[in-house]
């Protein structure tokens, strides 16, 4: 994989960098480190927040500012002309084959516009670039040590490189979910179908057994329907006013109503005919009551216990004003970051209800609501596949005395918002009353049907019987069917949910072993690299950690194998905050060294405020020795912004010829109004500026720097040299006077040469002791020292400069490259 290092950024009207029309430049090589130190208020945070912008299409702090306030109006520089900020990256491939250019312009109407000359999509490269570990602040460290294990984890699989995989597993947890799986395809309601099918089959199948055994064909076989209509047909045939009028085969052919008109008309009975009427009205009774009640009851039973509980959570939650008030809040609180204990409304802060923060509170107030609009999918899913519906609806047709659709009005009852307890009661009493009117009308059939049957001539009943039986057998056979495929279809829906189901929790099952398996590996793979790193920053071994993955889950844990004489505790509430920081930052480091993201860079912001003097050090030179590219061929591109004095100093030993694989910049100039500068420290570099100021007739400036300049230069001879010092001034930095560093190295000069061990040549003997040494501390150290150069002329400090060199080039030699080099010590060659 291709992988990029930051070569160099100009920012221009982006925050506190102003800089109209002169754009603050930063070159950074990828083989140092880069340090970049500037005071609070002077623009090294705005650096840091353009390059967060230009990567991650956003300042991730400003998540945690009020809406309000208005963040998005405060990327701009506000004392810009424009209007609008630019920030250009330039990106080179490690592998050399490639330089991208990229510029990324912020508009006052918020629209960001992301160009390159030379690559096709470069707003989808720096996507591409974007990672957990790219840019490290101390809110960083903080979160991932305070978060819960999950929320850790899923950064952690992020951190690692499996980010994909994390954000596959959590769409999955989605899908396999049984409330959404219920939901999406209504899993209740299709399985609640095919249950009633089933019952109706059976219920159909129990019919038609009855009809043919009084049709006295019982012995037939029920899956053998050619026979049956066969058979059933001939029952008709063997009465002689049908014989000839009856061929058909099956029962799809036979009009029944013109039997019945035969009958009619051979008898010429208006009793015949009522009583016709009647026994059909009977058996189309005896078809919408049900075998058993119980089932029914059960359901009932069920949706009350549902209104009955969402009309509790109705009155908890004050009604659905109050639930856009919740969900406006909650879009606040995660879509901008909003503080979890502040009001949005009042801005109150602190505020905590039943003992819980604001946040919790309201996403508490909104489970409720998702639970009242479930309740509400519940109540319509289970009325929608009640049962009886299907039966009370013929019913309804059946009754002449009740003229109002019981049906009909629980559907508008069960959409309606205001349903409740009493009104679903309501509903529930008017379908008992609809059975017992339909019993009632039946228990009246038969007594009407008895009645007339007596009045009729057996033959004439015994006819109209089996007339009504076969065709009741007709219907009953053609019922089967039609049921029989409606359960098939119902089965298969079924069927292919529960396989969908079964496979999307395999799947999620699978994925969760497979990354949980990885990320153990690599947690085991970065553990002695996170042990070690942690260990060389705390400077000690009495503190153990180590990365805890769950088995089943992407919860991580930090925990402590060892704590001074205690083993197996969790880091987090038992470390300080230097070194919870320091075992978050050693997490960040052994993963990004391992995993070898896109970018290969690292941008820290003051990850080191938290930290001890001591461990700030032993961070940075980790990051310099074991890290960084400087050292490591393999390792990452560090980029360090800082405000701590501490450091600066650090910096600029290190920038100022003890390392050549350091590059340090400090910020100066007049931010936010004005414009901000990026000086480059080094000992050829600040020559080069006192050059170019006294040159530029820039006294003032020039003659600031000499003394910095020279001080650099005495710091270089001693330390390249091995110069010994008074134990004053190797352990106070306020005893490093420049007039005691100079004694100290002429005192070594001279301790040598009578020792007959020295190193130098008598010419350089003689420039230093005669000409060089002298010339310093007679004739300028008294203006270094009391700051009275700013009276010296520009030519005067330009000898100074040449003197300044004169006496570190008095300490070194010619190799047989030609090149000069420091000598080792003052008494042997390097």
């Amino acid at each position: 994989m291709k992988r990029y290092f930051l070569r160099q950024i100009e920012i221009e009207g982006f925050r506190g960098i102003n800089n109209e029309n002169h754009p603050l430049k930063l070159k950074i090589a990828h083989d140092k480190v880069c340090s970049v130190f500037a005071p609070n208020a002077s623009g090294k945070s705005s650096i840091f927040d353009a390059l967060c912008f230009s990567f991650k299409s956003e300042i991730s702090r400003f998540k945690n500012i009020q809406n309000k306030e208005n963040p998005g109006e405060y990327y701009i520089n506000h004392f810009h002309s424009t209007g609008r900020s630019t920030i250009s990256i330039n990106l080179q491939a490690d592998d050399g084959s490639e330089t991208v250019d990229i510029l990324i312009q912020k508009e006052r109407s918020g629209e960001r516009i992301v160009t390159s000359p030379n690559h096709p999509d470069p707003e989808e490269l720096l996507k591409s670039l974007n990672h957990d570990g790219l840019m490290i602040d101390y809110d960083l460290f903080r979160s991932f040590i305070d978060n819960r294990p999950l929320e850790r984890g899923r950064s952690f699989s992020m951190l690692i490189g499996l980010s994909k995989i994390s954000a596959l597993k959590q769409r999955l947890d989605t899908l396999s979910n049984t409330k959404n799986i219920n939901t999406d395809h209504n899993y209740d309601t299709l399985k609640t179908k095919h249950q009633a099918k089933q019952d109706e089959y059976r219920k159909t199948r129990n019919t038609i057994i009855e009809t043919l055994g009084r049709l006295e064909l019982a012995h037939l076989d029920l899956n053998d329907i050619p026979k049956l209509e066969y058979q059933a047909i001939s029952v008709l045939k063997n009465i002689s006013i049908f014989k000839d009028i009856l061929t058909e085969k099956e029962f799809k052919h036979i009009d029944f109503e013109s039997l019945i008109n035969v009958l009619k008309k051979t008898e010429g009975s208006k009793l015949q005919t009522e009583f016709i009427k009647k026994d059909n009205l009977k058996r189309e009774i005896e078809r919408v009551l049900p075998d058993s009640i119980d089932i029914e009851t059960e359901q009932l039973n069920e949706l009350a216990n549902l209104v009955e509980s969402k009309q509790k959570l109705l009155k908890s939650t004050l009604g659905k004003e109050y639930h856009t008030l919740y969900k406006a809040a909650k879009k606040i609180f995660e879509d901008l970051s909003y503080p979890k204990a502040t009001c949005p409304l009042c801005e109150s802060a602190d505020l905590n209800f039943e003992g819980v923060p604001l946040y919790d509170f309201v996403v508490a107030k909104l489970d409720s609501f998702e639970r009242i609009e479930q309740a509400d999918k519940d109540i319509k899913r289970l009325w929608n596949s009640f049962t009886g519906r299907g039966r009370h609806l013929r019913i309804q047709s059946l009754l002449t005395a009740h003229a109002i659709s019981t049906i009909a009005e629980g559907d508008l009852m069960i959409s309606s918002e205001k349903l409740d307890q009493e009104s679903f009661m309501s509903l529930t009493q008017k379908l008992q009353a609809t059975d017992k009117l339909i019993l009632e009308q039946q228990k009246q059939l038969n007594i009407d049907i008895k009645e007339i049957s007596d009045k009729l001539p057996p033959s004439i009943t015994d006819t109209v019987q089996k007339i009504t039986d076969v065709r009741k057998l007709a219907e009953d056979i053609a019922h089967l069917a039609k049921v029989r495929d409606e359960g098939i279809e119902l089965k298969n829906q079924c069927e292919h949910i529960e396989r969908w189901k079964e496979f999307i929790n395999n799947i999620s099952f699978q994925i969760t072993q497979a990354e949980t398996a990885l990320s153990q590996v690599i947690c085991s793979e970065i553990e002695e690299d996170t042990r070690n790193f942690f260990q060389r920053i705390i400077n000690s071994n009495r503190v153990v950690p180590s990365l805890k993955r769950a088995t089943n889950k992407q919860d991580l844990d930090l925990v402590l194998d060892s704590f001074f004489s205690t083993t197996n505790l969790y880091a987090s509430p038992l470390l300080s905050e230097s070194y919870r920081n320091a075992f978050a930052v050693s997490v960040y480091l052994a993963a990004l060294i391992r995993s070898k993201p896109k970018a290969r860079f690292l941008i820290l912001d003051d990850v080191t405020s938290s930290f001890d003097a001591g461990n700030q050090l032993s961070l940075i030179e980790l990051l310099f020795s074991v890290i960084s590219t400087a050292n490591n061929p393999n390792g990452l591109q560090i980029i360090v912004l800082s405000h701590d004095g501490l450091l600066k100093k650090y910096f600029n030993t290190q920038a100022s010829g003890l390392s050549d694989k350091w590059q340090h910049y400090e910020l100066g100039g007049v931010a936010p109004e004005g414009r901000v500068t990026a000086n480059l420290i080094g000992n050829d570099n600040l020559r080069s500026r006192i050059v170019e100021s006294l040159q530029a007739g820039e006294s003032n400036l020039g003659a600031l720097l000499m003394r910095q300049y020279l001080e650099l230069k005495i710091m270089e001879v001693i330390k390249k040299l091995d110069i010994p010092v008074p134990l004053d001034i190797a352990l106070r930095e306020d005893s490093r006077m420049i007039s005691d560093c100079l004694k100290a190295i002429n005192s070594h000069i001279q301790l040598t040469h009578q020792a007959n061990i020295c190193v130098l040549d008598q010419q350089q003997l003689d420039a230093l002791q005669n000409t060089v040494i002298p010339s310093i501390l007679s004739n300028y150290l008294s203006h270094l020292e009391t700051n009275s150069i700013l009276s010296i002329n520009n030519q005067t400090l330009l000898g100074l400069v040449a003197r300044i060199d004169e006496f570190s080039e008095a300490f070194k030699y010619t190799d047989d490259r030609g090149e000069r080099k420091y000598y080792r010590s003052l008494t042997r060659i390097r």
